[in-house]
């Protein structure tokens, strides 16, 4: 059979077959155990290395969809097999790059400008890497992003940012994107609305943590891969908490926060607005360049912080860093861990004149039931309802809902 029949052949069935390349019987027992259980899938196994198998290399990539092969990511021989598969082949046949989990960004990013599909790191979680394999063997889809907001349909955006480490951010982005599910009925299990939250702390993100899922490295694959992210992506890389909370974690290894480019983080944030009722998106504390589409499509930014003056005039700082391009930003201070004084100190006051904007929500401090959602891996609706800071928490939902619904009735009546 030649080249050209032996992908006409491929083209047209419908059993997936792969190749792996590796010496390690450990990592080779490990993927067939894994892809054995797809019934659309046969695996066959090759001793060697990408680049030791030689010319063989050319025609194992034009008898199957994948090639799994193993490799450090610094061996320029596998690199320049990757790059003559390229040359002879179209890609249809997809290389899947095994590597440990030591690899640099850079070295993976090596291998994917060579031609590598996707980075496996090893060891790996099962149903991740069964998702893995799907994803880049399915044929491709257009999708399209859109480029303006439909303030009438799409999801709402809103973003956390803190003004200092600890201060709570977190835990407020989590119970919020809790409250704007909408439950109801008896048992409080019904849902009204989708929401999703969205950890871009990508060195010490804990939202899995607290919703008690397992993280996955989506986010660190997207930057190896440097890619445009569409919606099949998405849609595998979330996983659901037992809340019913969609979660797009951080990575489980370190990641650079600069990682991922503007134009992927705002394809992110728009395909995820049309696919969600409320988008809450966790920042990290840094400052990096893709906060400027994230910025771009935030509906409204809750600023989390105290009313020390420090707190302060950290916030003023950042307030000033958010407006610099997106001058319509509609920012809101959540003082947290304090109750709202029944009438205004002189400190308060001079604070919100620094700020330009009120001390608008106050969220009391109640370690306890926090302390007990962290260690539960559940929302504190769950475990603390009748909590001062739930009631609170459920407040600012309201709020910021009633808030952004008018909002977004000026802008129609405008247009």
């Amino acid at each position: 059979m030649t080249t050209d029949e032996t992908l006409s052949f491929k083209s047209e069935r419908a059993l997936k077959s792969v190749a792996i390349v590796s010496d390690d019987e450990k990592i080779t027992s490990r993927i067939n155990g894994v892809l054995g259980g797809l019934s659309n899938f046969s695996v066959k196994n090759q001793p060697g290395t990408l680049a030791g198998i030689n010319g063989s290399a050319i025609g194992l990539a034009a008898e199957n969809d994948l090639i799994i092969f193993q490799t450090s990511g610094s061996e320029s021989e596998d690199i320049g097999a990757v790059r003559a598969i390229r040359r002879e082949l179209d890609r249809s046949t997809k290389l899947l790059a095994m590597t440990p989990e030591t690899i640099s960004l850079a070295d993976a990013r090596r291998l994917t400008n060579a031609g590598v599909d996707d980075v496996l790191i090893f060891p790996f979680d099962d149903a991740e890497f069964r998702d893995q394999v799907k994803r880049i063997t399915q044929p491709n889809q257009l999708v399209v992003v859109p480029e303006e907001r439909d303030t009438g349909n799409a999801g709402r955006v809103i973003t956390i940012a803190k003004s200092s480490g600890g201060i709570g951010a977190t835990t407020i982005a989590v119970n919020l994107a809790d409250q704007f599910l909408g439950r109801s009925g008896v048992l409080k299990k019904k849902t009204k609305n989708r929401v999703v939250v969205v950890d871009m702390d990508f060195q010490f993100g804990a939202i899995a943590s607290f919703l008690d899922v397992e993280p996955r490295d989506a986010l660190y694959n997207l930057a190896i891969e440097g890619t445009k992210p569409d919606i099949t992506f998405l849609r595998q890389s979330i996983v659901k908490s037992p809340s019913g909370i969609d979660v797009l974690t951080a990575p489980a290894r370190f990641a650079p926060l600069d990682g991922l480019t503007s134009e992927q983080v705002r394809a992110i944030v728009k395909l995820l607005r049309a696919e969600y009722d409320y988008v809450v998106i966790d920042l990290p504390r840094a400052l990096v360049e893709w906060l400027a589409p994230v910025l771009e499509e935030t509906d409204r930014l809750l600023l989390v912080t105290d009313s020390s003056v420090p707190g302060i005039r950290q916030s003023r700082r950042l307030i000033d860093f958010f407006t610099e391009d997106a001058i319509n930003l509609q920012i809101d201070m959540v003082i947290n861990r304090e109750r709202k004084p029944l009438v205004a100190k002189s400190a308060h006051k001079e604070a919100a004149k620094v700020l330009e904007r009120p001390l608008k929500h106050w969220l009391p401090p109640d370690p306890k039931a926090a302390r007990a959602s962290i260690d539960q891996g559940a929302p504190l609706s769950e475990v603390a309802r009748r909590s001062h800071f739930t009631k609170a928490v459920a407040a600012l939902a309201q709020t910021l809902t009633l808030d952004l619904a008018n909002a977004a009735s000026a802008t129609v009546a405008a247009n």
